[in-house]
């Protein structure tokens, strides 16, 4: 059995909404969701960098979403882009 993916990235999970990227960076930024959370590297500045953390199973579960097909989709993922280093 494969490992389970702890970190789904926002590319993924934009891809599975059918939303740009853009868009889930808003919903993490805003704490519109529960899947998920977005950090400033520094708050006190106007722009700064945000890290960002969604939970797969709790998107799958949200989005109604079969866990299975969200591993799979960031795997695939993950897969590309080691193949494009």
């Amino acid at each position: 059995m494969a490992e389970a993916v702890r970190n789904l990235p926002t590319k993924v999970a934009a891809r599975l909404l059918g939303k740009q990227q853009t868009f889930v960076y808003a919903l993490l930024q805003q704490k519109r969701v529960d899947w998920g959370y977005a950090i400033q590297s520094d708050p006190t500045r106007k722009r700064c960098k945000y890290s960002y953390f969604i939970n797969p199973r709790r998107f799958a579960e949200d989005e109604r979403i079969p866990l299975e097909v969200v591993e799979e989709a960031a795997r695939e993922y993950e897969r590309k882009e080691v193949q494009e280093v």
